[in-house]
């Protein structure tokens, strides 16, 4: 996820919130404050939104879920099984790949553990962004329900257990087949997510900061709003037949992120893959739009406006708003959530999954403040922003990068804390490179500051290979 202009971006891989401070090549002071202030409020949009949804919360427990097979899997190959596996990745050919065959010399426990990731990893590019699927030959709706299933069978805290016989999604046939996309549009759940941060940044404009910057940072904004991450925007006014306040666009993709997901909610009534698939729940969201009242333009809505057109919209087209009924974690906080983990990866999703306790609590007393986030980063708000990225809201990025430098939140974590985390980000962000890739490791999503020193990048690198058994490198650079 990128804010453009500014070199900011959250990276989903390791959730860490890369900045530069500001640039120096803008013509003067007021536009690289005015910059930098936008994109921090572009990210951390994302950060909001995605612990703040129900499709963001499932992606990181999918996630997570993912980890913990491949590591399965890992641990289940025997000496000969590993020789293969590093031979195979040494002449260029994945261990694991959509779409072949699985290696003949994987015995039948492990193979059943490299279907269950391999689906895993489908069903989570397919709800996030589903480009990397075209072509693929997977039976997508049986890979969903069989990774809800297994979600919902982890005993993962905040999840709703699947009882015996309960009928929770229509029966599917399990057969390998090409992807049928739900939506052929050219949308995504990622494109929803930039697109409402764009909108985070097009609200901030009745500000009173944003009143008195330059041009140049308007300018900025107005270029974005005729590029891709404004097709939503484009295609909610063909839907809709008539241009949208940007306020309605927001609210339509905070209905389209957030299914109701059996097993986060208790009054899932799921029947359809499209229930669950944003773009899809977008598209339908807008076409009721037709026929209904847009919240008012240049305004942040309050709760009951938004609440009002969200059951609006739920009356015209079955779409259910989805919410996580239960506590997706008992630690309070970040920091005890990784003081109680038991190792370094459990601490990384732990304090990941407390964020998004912390962001969907916010939620259900202020919905508003997730689906149009902008509205919390006006009037006094803004100078904390500006000032040190940080938001009202009790969670943002815990763990940033400030040219290429190492930095976390001091009054949410310790040293050795923090440290924890990143390690943790170093071994969750090898598995996908592990399993599905064959050259060095790849680091975009770690500081350049910890590839400084040829001790810390060994020392990493044996992380990697106690828990993976491989004996990998990183690459050179980006």
């Amino acid at each position: 996820m990128s804010g453009g202009h500014t070199r900011t971006r959250l990276d989903l891989r390791s959730f860490m919130l890369f900045m530069d401070t500001m640039r120096e090549d803008y013509a003067d002071a007021l536009t690289a404050v005015g910059s930098q202030h936008t994109g921090l409020v572009h990210e951390n949009g994302h950060w909001i939104r995605w612990h703040g949804s129900t499709i963001g919360v499932l992606l990181t427990l999918l996630r997570r879920q993912r980890d913990e097979v491949a590591q399965r899997f890992l641990d289940g190959l025997d000496g000969r099984q590993r020789r293969y596996a590093a031979q195979s990745r040494a002449d260029g050919r994945p261990l694991l790949e959509q779409g072949v065959p699985l290696a003949p010399w994987l015995d039948d426990d492990v193979a059943e553990l490299a279907l269950q990731w391999l689906d895993l990893l489908a069903t989570h590019r397919f709800l996030f962004d589903a480009r990397g699927l075209d072509g693929t030959t997977l039976d997508l709706p049986a890979a969903v329900i069989d990774c809800l299933t297994e979600l919902r069978l982890s005993g993962a805290i905040g999840v709703e257990p699947l009882r015996s016989g309960e009928p929770w999604f229509p029966p599917v046939a399990h057969r390998r087949e090409k992807v049928l996309r739900v939506d052929r549009s050219a949308l995504s759940t990622r494109l929803l997510l930039e697109c409402a941060s764009l909108l985070d940044e097009a609200g901030l404009r009745p500000g009173p900061f944003h009143q008195i910057l330059p041009d140049g940072v308007h300018g900025q904004l107005d270029h974005k709003l005729t590029g891709g991450y404004a097709e939503p925007i484009r295609q909610a006014a063909e839907l809709a037949g008539r241009e949208l306040s940007f306020e309605t666009i927001h609210l339509l993709i905070d209905l389209a992120l957030n299914p109701s997901i059996p097993g986060l909610d208790r009054n899932a009534r799921m029947s359809q893959l499209a229930d669950l698939y944003p773009p899809a729940r977008f598209r339908r969201a807008a076409t009721a739009m037709r026929d209904l009242p847009d919240l008012r333009a240049g305004r942040p809505p309050d709760r009951s406006s938004v609440l009002r057109l969200q059951q609006e919209i739920t009356a015209a087209t079955g779409l259910e708003v989805g919410q996580v009924s239960h506590p997706l974690s008992s630690a309070g906080t970040v920091e005890e959530a990784v003081r109680r983990a038991s190792d370094d990866v459990s601490a990384f999703f732990d304090a990941a999954v407390q964020a998004a306790n912390d962001v969907q609590a916010v939620r259900r007393q202020a919905p508003e403040w997730v689906s149009h986030y902008y509205c919390t980063t006006l009037g006094r708000p803004a100078a904390l922003h500006v000032l040190t990225g940080g938001t009202p809201l009790p969670s943002w990025p815990y763990l940033r990068v400030i040219r290429g430098r190492f930095h976390w939140s001091a009054e949410r974590l310790t040293q050795d804390q923090a440290e924890r985390l990143l390690v943790g980000a170093v071994v969750a962000g090898a598995y996908d490179d592990v399993l599905s890739g064959t050259g060095p490791l790849r680091r975009r999503h770690l500081p350049d500051d910890q590839f400084e020193d040829s001790r810390t990048v060994a020392a990493m690198e044996s992380f990697i290979r106690a828990h993976t058994g491989f004996h990998l490198s990183f690459g050179p650079g980006r």
